[in-house]
C-alpha cells in the first residue's frame, strides 16, 4: 500500500478515488486486523498523508494522532514508525500555523 501512496503522491495524484482507495485499505486492515494493530495505523498515516498534500490538515492531523496513539502504545515511542508519524503530524501541525 505505501508503494501506491508514493507513485499518488509523486505524481501529485490526489483525487476523489485515490482517497477512497485508501479508506478502503483503511477499513479493511480494521476489519481484518483491528483498530489497534500497527497495520491498521500505518494505513491511517497513509491517508493522513494524503489528506495533508490536499491541504486538508483537519482530517490529516486527526488521523496522524490516532495512528500515533496506536503506535506509541504497540510498538513504544522509540520505534522507527512511530518516530516517522510523529514527525509527520508535527509537520502538519507547522503547516497548520500551530
Amino acid at each position: 500500500m505505501l508503494e501506491i501512496n508514493n507513485i499518488f503522491l509523486t505524481a501529485g495524484c490526489y483525487s476523489f478515488f485515490t482517497l477512497r482507495l485508501n479508506r478502503v485499505f483503511l477499513k479493511t486492515n480494521q476489519n481484518n486486523k483491528g483498530n489497534e494493530h500497527p497495520d491498521t495505523a500505518t494505513c491511517m498515516n497513509n491517508l493522513a498523508l494524503l489528506y495533508q498534500a490536499k491541504g486538508d490538515y483537519y482530517h490529516a492531523e486527526s488521523l496522524y494522532q490516532r495512528a500515533l496513539e496506536i503506535l506509541e502504545k504497540v510498538l513504544g515511542a522509540k520505534h522507527p514508525n512511530t518516530i516517522m508519524c510523529r514527525n509527520n503530524l508535527e509537520t502538519c501541525r507547522t503547516k497548520m500555523g500551530g
